[in-house]
């Protein structure tokens, strides 16, 4: 018997365009290191799909994504494939080199967009070899912000600074 293919465990709508999708996927989840990504291909006729691993589980075997709503692979992976048990044709990473985690002492993270997303396994891994973290958070609109909570979770409301480029906050 196989190993059982990629398939999205659960998918939460964050905003109007994007969503948070947690993946089904053995190595990545028990490889991943800060800063890595998976390419995610929903389908054979799909195009593939660099994502930044937001998080991982590997007790579950999985791993988060962020995805945000830009062109048509984007599109199809949320509006056909963002269900619970949907099965993915491919899935591959994890990808690119790790972020050099070690202490710095002080470190100021900022992330715009996504990349908040894409930020937090970073801030995690830089908060636990004892760095002094303050982390700002931008986005276009206020719909653009991302991991706001796990942030503050993280350092605290007053440590973490946010932003919209139109003013809202």
């Amino acid at each position: 018997m196989g190993e059982k293919k990629p398939y999205i465990v659960s998918a939460e709508k964050i905003s109007e365009k994007a969503y948070a999708l947690e993946i089904y996927h053995p190595l990545i989840a028990r490889n991943f290191k800060p800063g890595q990504f998976a390419t995610v291909q929903a389908s054979p006729e799909s195009a593939w799909i660099p994502l930044q691993i937001v998080d991982t589980d590997p007790e579950k075997e999985t791993f988060w994504v962020v995805v945000r709503a830009y062109n048509r692979p984007t599109l199809e992976l949320i509006e056909i494939f963002a269900q619970e048990g949907m099965e993915l044709f491919n899935v591959e990473g994890p990808n690119g080199s790790p972020f050099p985690v070690k202490n710095y002492g002080s470190v100021l993270l900022i992330g715009n967009g996504w990349g908040t997303a894409a930020n937090y396994p970073i801030l995690k891994a830089l908060k636990e070899e004892g760095n002094n973290l303050t982390a700002v958070i931008i986005g276009e609109t206020e719909e653009d912000l991302y991991c706001i909570e796990d942030y503050q979770e993280i350092l605290s409301k007053e440590k973490v600074w946010i932003y919209t480029e139109n003013g809202e906050k």
